[in-house]
């Protein structure tokens, strides 16, 4: 039995499973570190282009890795990185809702029109979050769009699929500043 605040939880009643994407910047060296599990990960985007997207990692199309009680995925099979970073570069993490929909040039599009708003607004890359859920909310529900996913379907199964793919969204972002 776990014990939350005032919430009991009987850990064989738990129900649910998810992917993980964990980034972590280690200043004295000037690297960002990362764990990646599934479907979710992370763009690095340095002088407004995409240099890095984190491989998913799946059993089969659409079946990711996922942690879950008494599940098979293990945080062990997590994928490790390492990235030397820049002033300037920006890190964006989000879930599959993120990247099923929305094209490596495209999220990188936002962030390099964002680059002035963002050096006179410490707020601003807050505006570049909401922008990318937006735009992959949009494009989730477009028919005809030709979206990541649309691709990947397409290819896994033979067949032509367009459109974007329903799903959570999710965007966290940060930026490699001089402190």
């Amino acid at each position: 039995m776990l014990r939350a605040g005032m919430v009991e939880i009987e850990e064989n009643k738990i129900q649910g499973s998810a992917t993980a994407c964990i980034v972590a910047l280690d200043r004295a060296k000037g690297v960002i570190l990362s764990a990646n599990l599934g479907d979710s990960g992370y763009v690095l985007v340095r002088d407004g282009d995409v240099i890095y997207h984190s491989p998913q990692q799946e059993h089969f199309f659409g079946c990711p890795f996922q942690l879950q009680v008494g599940g098979k995925d293990k945080v062990t099979d997590a994928q490790l990185f390492s990235h030397a970073v820049e002033l300037g570069d920006v890190i964006i993490l989000g879930s599959d809702g993120l990247f099923d929909n929305l094209h490596d040039h495209e999220i990188a599009d936002v962030v390099r029109f964002s680059t002035k708003r963002r050096k006179k607004d410490k707020h601003a890359l807050k505006d570049v979050a909401n922008e990318l859920m937006d735009l992959a909310f949009e494009a989730s529900s477009t028919r005809g769009r030709k979206t990541p996913y649309a691709r990947a379907a397409s290819e896994e199964f033979d067949m032509v699929y367009t459109g974007g793919k329903k799903d959570d969204i999710t965007v966290c972002i940060a930026e490699v500043v001089e402190i």
